[in-house]
């Protein structure tokens, strides 16, 4: 009888701690978590306006490496390591080509 107890006790402390953290349990998805869910209606997000969704939620979309949000339409504000080839040597301009490719001389 003790043990069932004790069973009991620890599955009722971890759904609370569960529950406390914003962990779904069996059963339960993103549209118990504190936030709801992304817009794939699977993830849990982790803040108000799909915070914690992935860039494509944003309102200007990802990156050329689909994971740095871009701050403006036609990737504005993505730095130069989020495109294909990476940076020049400068490190602010954008790389066109491996190999230096496309790059004024320094």
């Amino acid at each position: 009888m003790a043990d069932s107890y004790i069973v009991v006790v620890i599955a009722l402390t971890l759904t609370v701690i569960l529950r406390i953290n914003n962990l779904s349990s069996t059963g339960c998805g993103c549209q118990y978590s504190a936030y709801g869910c992304c817009p794939d209606n699977a993830t849990a997000a982790r803040g108000l306006d799909a915070e914690g969704c992935g860039c494509q939620y944003t309102k200007y979309g990802c990156c050329p490496d689909r994971y740095t949000p871009a701050a403006g339409p036609e990737f504005q504000g993505c730095p130069c390591f989020t495109y294909q080839f990476g940076c020049c040597p400068d490190g602010v301009n954008i790389a066109r080509g491996p190999y230096n490719q496309g790059m004024s001389k320094f």
